[in-house]
């Protein structure tokens, strides 16, 4: 249950992101949810993992925010459709360019996350 309430809040916010900017904005907007999604699962995963620190994420609280609300929140299915259509759109060095730095900055998302709760 606790997954599901996650995956459903998570689900909601990145609706609500992506509707925003509208359909031209799509793309930036699923970079940032899995950008900043990373950046939260990255914070979330230091804090479980402190030495000695009972933090909230024991119980329910990492399979709701976690896996639930940073996994809805995130996609990679959204980002690899983006990628597609920017390919096709603005030719393949464009979409190799959204893909690699989606990636890239995602993972610099979760190390600053994990970071900053230190």
């Amino acid at each position: 249950m606790a997954v599901a309430a996650g995956g459903a809040a998570g689900a909601m916010a990145r609706f609500i992101l992506q509707s925003v900017g509208g359909l031209q904005a799509a793309p930036m907007a699923v970079l940032l949810a899995n950008v900043l999604g990373s950046g939260l699962a990255g914070a979330a995963l230091q804090l479980s993992s402190t030495a000695g620190q009972a933090t909230w994420l024991g119980g329910v609280g990492y399979p709701l925010f976690v896996t639930g609300f940073c996994g809805a929140f995130t996609t990679m299915s959204a980002m690899t459709i983006h990628t597609r259509d920017i390919t096709i759109a603005q030719g393949s060095a464009a979409g190799i360019g959204y893909a690699v730095i989606s990636v890239v900055l995602s993972i610099v998302g979760l190390l600053i996350g994990a970071w900053l709760t230190r």
